[in-house]
């Protein structure tokens, strides 16, 4: 093998390490994110319940 065929190879190598790990650092945050959403989304669903039981008690006047 000569030099440039090494260095070839070496660089394809890095590169694909390089994106491979990018990729997987990113999902990983993604992934984060998402499970961050969906506990603010519960908690969100909850307060959008209240806030219609309210609305509907004050217009129909009733009291729970």
């Amino acid at each position: 093998m000569n030099y440039e065929l090494i260095t070839i190879i070496t660089t394809i190598v890095l590169a694909w390490g390089s994106l491979s790990w990018f990729i997987w650092s990113s999902h990983k945050d993604i992934h984060g994110d998402i499970a961050d959403l969906r506990e603010r989304m519960a908690r969100l669903e909850g307060s959008i319940d209240v806030l219609k039981d309210l609305f509907q008690a004050s217009v129909t006047g009733r009291t729970q």
